[in-house]
């Protein structure tokens, strides 16, 4: 069974203005970081920098806005304070989304009848959610369809998408629900790694 290190840290429990001040953002790394209009934006774009740099070295935007490499597959996601990077050794996607309240606007906005069956609370609901955007983010090209039509059921399972074969496991931690996606026709293994302050 092949796997998959995921890598997560909580923002709201590292220093991210003592890792900004440090030596390990270049002066124009910096400067792009001091763009970010609302403090969280920028902690956010810090940590998701610093998971960069670190985990993955040199990595280039392609023309659908996913960052790419061309040594290691990877995928970074997250929602409120959560932000995660899944390093593969092949096409990854990732989407992390805190369990909380849905509108029933989105709920009819994103799925199909059996996913409509299949909802029942915030969970299910994002369960769905993740499901679709992480396959999207694995394929790599960004959505160009109805939504309702991408896969999602059942969970950990197979799912075509396209002209492509992926993986997708989801799982709850820490009050988030977490999909990841990989391109393959079976199970993974997923090793997860929380940072803290000592890490950074």
């Amino acid at each position: 069974m092949s796997s998959i290190k995921l890598i997560y840290m909580m923002i709201d429990e590292i220093k991210t203005k003592s890792l900004f001040d440090s030596d390990y953002f270049s002066s124009k790394e910096k400067e792009l970081l001091n763009k970010y209009k609302s403090e969280s934006s920028k902690n956010e774009a810090i940590a998701s920098l610093f998971l960069k740099k670190k985990y993955v070295g040199e990595y280039y935007i392609n023309e659908y806005g996913k960052p790419l490499s061309d040594h290691i597959f990877f995928n970074i996601s997250h929602s409120h304070s959560f932000i995660a990077i899944a390093i593969s050794d092949s096409n990854i996607g990732i989407d992390i989304e805190k369990i909380r309240p849905f509108s029933n606007y989105l709920k009819e906005y994103i799925s199909s009848n059996m996913e409509k069956e299949y909802i029942t609370d915030e969970i299910s609901f994002f369960e769905i959610w993740t499901n679709k955007e992480a396959i999207v983010k694995a394929y790599g090209v960004g959505v160009k369809e109805n939504v309702k039509n991408i896969p999602s059921l059942p969970l950990n399972a197979i799912k075509q998408y396209k002209e492509k074969t992926f993986f997708n496991k989801t799982f709850i931690l820490d009050g988030y629900v977490i999909t990841v996606s990989k391109e393959e026709n079976r199970d993974f293994d997923i090793e997860i790694i929380k940072l803290d302050e000592f890490d950074i």
